[in-house]
């Protein structure tokens, strides 16, 4: 299984969002000059916002039947943490409960402007697991055995929201 991480990028070409997803090795790579060149060649960074999140929270929960293993808040709060983490643990015996998480989460987001800082997923994949985590300043780990197909698949549902807008 390889881990790999990435960052997100839009630009714009005819009126057409394009999202790119370069590879970033944070561990290698500073992060400003990172997003510099990168901006320097015509991309706009993507800061994924509450609502990109929760749009990416929905599609790894339905559509690849994911397991959200945590999600982590901008506010350090112990009540909004405690509230986000009882809903998850809901989940994880009944599924039907991502209302209650996601009823939370519009909650915080619009009664009291907390964002969502990251979060972690497992999506079911043979022969091993995906794990997908999402940091709100756009940058995304990948473990998997073809990081790069979980990379394009994200691309895409970054795309199509972002058409939507």
């Amino acid at each position: 299984m390889e881990k790999k991480s990435y960052k997100l990028f839009r630009f714009n070409t005819n009126k057409i969002t394009n999202i790119e997803i370069p590879e970033y090795h944070y561990e290698d790579e500073d992060y400003y000059l990172f997003v510099k060149k990168n901006s320097d060649n015509g991309r706009i960074q993507v800061i994924v916002s509450s609502d990109l999140m929760i749009h990416l929270l929905k599609y790894y929960f339905y559509d690849r039947c994911g397991t959200i293993l945590s999600i982590n808040l901008v506010e350090e709060d112990d009540d909004f943490h405690l509230a986000i983490n009882e809903a998850l643990e809901l989940i994880k015996d009944n599924r039907d409960a991502f209302s209650l998480l996601l009823d939370r989460l519009y909650f915080l987001r619009n009664e009291n402007s907390i964002d969502i800082q990251d979060f972690l997923v497992r999506i079911p994949s043979e022969p091993e697991p995906i794990f997908v985590t999402i940091q709100s300043n756009g940058v995304i780990h990948i473990e998997a055995n073809s990081s790069s197909n979980e990379a394009n698949n994200l691309k895409e549902i970054v795309r199509v929201f972002y058409e939507n807008i």
